[in-house]
C-alpha cells in the first residue's frame, strides 16, 4: 500500500470533464463542503482543494482536452500534476466499455481511491459506479468516496453543496448478500452487515464527548444472529432446531425492528418484508411429526440446487411415514 511523505495512505482521485452544457462550458460556481468555499468552474480544482489527494486522473475526451487541459494544469501547478486519460464520447455499447476499462486500469491493487463524477456525461456516473463496484471486489480497492458538486443545488448565496454519494454502494453489498443467500442459503454475508451497522452505531456514540440522545440499534444485531442460526440449521439439515429457530425469528420481527432498520439499515427495510416470508415458512411446533415443514425444506433445498440436503430429508421423511 503506497504512502505519502506525511505517512498516511496515498489517495488518487478520478475525475472527469466533459465540455459543459451550452457554448460557454462549464459556469463557475461556489463549491461548500466541510465548511470550506472553493469557487471554480472546473470542480476537479475543487476536489483537490477538499480532499487534497495525492494523485489526481482526468479522465477527458479529445475535445474537453482540447478545451480544458491547459487550464485546468495551469490552476492546479505546483499542487499536483493531473494525468490525463482520453475516454470516448460513450455513445456506443463499445465505447462504455472502453470507458469501464479505462477506469479500471487506472487503478492499482489495493488503491484508495476518490471518484467525482460531477462532470461526469451522459452515462458516466452509472458506469462509474459499476467500475467502483468492480474494483472493490477484483482489485481489492478503498473507496474513499464517490463524490459530486451539486451545481444545480446551489442555495439563495450560490453555493453549490458537494455531496458523498458513497452510502448507496453498501445496496451493492446488500444485493449480494440477498443473492448470496437465495442462491445457497447461505446468510453469513446478510448477518455480517446487520452485525457491522450495529456495531459502527455504537463505536459512533463511544466516540462522542456528550452521548447523543438518539437512540441507538438494540435489535440488528440480534435479527442477524438469529437469521444467520437459522440458515446454518438449513444447511446442516436439522429440520427440527430450524422450525424453532423460524418460529424465534418469526417473533424478532416487530414495530422496533422496522423502526431500526428504516434508521440504520435502509437496505435491509426494504428488503425484510420478502426475507421474513421467507425464512418464516419454517416455523412451527418442534416436531418430527410436522412433515408439512419439512416438505417445505425439501422443496427449498431444491430451488437452490442443494440436492444432497434434499435427497437426505427426503429420506428421513419416507422413513417417518413409513
Amino acid at each position: 500500500m503506497r504512502r505519502n511523505i506525511a505517512g498516511r495512505c496515498a489517495m488518487k482521485a478520478l475525475t472527469f470533464v466533459g465540455l459543459g452544457t451550452g457554448r460557454g462550458g462549464y459556469e463557475p460556481a461556489q463549491y461548500l463542503h466541510g465548511g470550506k468555499i472553493v469557487e471554480s468552474n472546473l470542480f476537479p480544482i475543487a476536489l483537490y482543494e477538499f480532499f487534497q489527494p495525492d494523485q489526481m486522473t482526468v479522465f477527458v475526451t479529445r475535445e474537453s482536452r482540447e478545451r480544458y487541459w491547459d487550464e485546468l494544469c495551469r490552476r492546479l501547478a505546483g499542487r499536483i500534476q493531473p494525468v490525463p486519460v482520453e475516454i470516448p464520447w460513450g455513445g456506443k455499447p463499445d465505447e462504455l466499455w472502453t470507458i469501464f476499462d479505462r477506469v479500471v486500469e487506472s487503478v492499482d491493487e489495493g488503491e484508495e481511491v476518490l471518484f467525482d463524477i460531477t462532470h461526469g456525461f451522459r452515462s458516466l456516473p452509472f458506469l462509474v459506479f459499476l467500475a467502483v463496484a468492480y474494483l472493490r471486489e477484483v482489485k481489492n480497492v478503498r473507496v474513499r468516496g464517490v463524490v459530486y458538486g451539486a451545481f444545480e443545488a446551489r442555495d439563495g448565496d450560490g453555493r453549490a453543496p458537494v455531496f458523498d454519494l458513497s452510502p448507496l454502494l453498501s445496496l451493492l453489498d446488500w444485493l449480494a448478500a440477498v443473492h448470496l443467500f437465495r442462491r445457497s442459503g447461505s446468510a453469513a454475508d446478510l448477518s455480517r452487515l446487520l452485525r457491522d451497522i450495529h456495531a459502527e452505531a455504537w463505536r459512533e456514540r463511544a466516540a462522542e464527548s456528550v452521548p447523543a440522545a438518539t437512540e441507538k440499534p438494540k435489535v440488528l444485531q440480534k435479527i442477524g444472529d438469529r437469521i444467520n442460526e437459522l440458515s446454518q440449521a438449513l444447511l446442516l439439515i436439522r429440520p427440527l432446531e430450524v422450525m424453532e429457530k423460524a418460529q424465534h425469528l418469526a417473533d424478532q420481527f416487530t414495530d422496533a425492528l422496522s423502526e431500526e432498520a428504516a434508521r440504520w439499515a435502509k437496505p435491509f427495510a426494504l428488503i425484510a418484508p420478502t426475507l421474513r416470508q421467507e425464512l418464516t415458512q419454517f416455523a412451527g411446533v418442534s416436531s418430527v411429526k410436522n412433515l408439512d415443514v419439512q416438505r417445505r425444506m425439501v422443496s427449498w433445498y431444491i430451488e437452490r440446487g442443494l440436492f444432497v440436503q434434499a435427497l437426505t430429508l427426503a429420506r428421513e421423511l419416507l422413513v417417518t411415514r413409513v
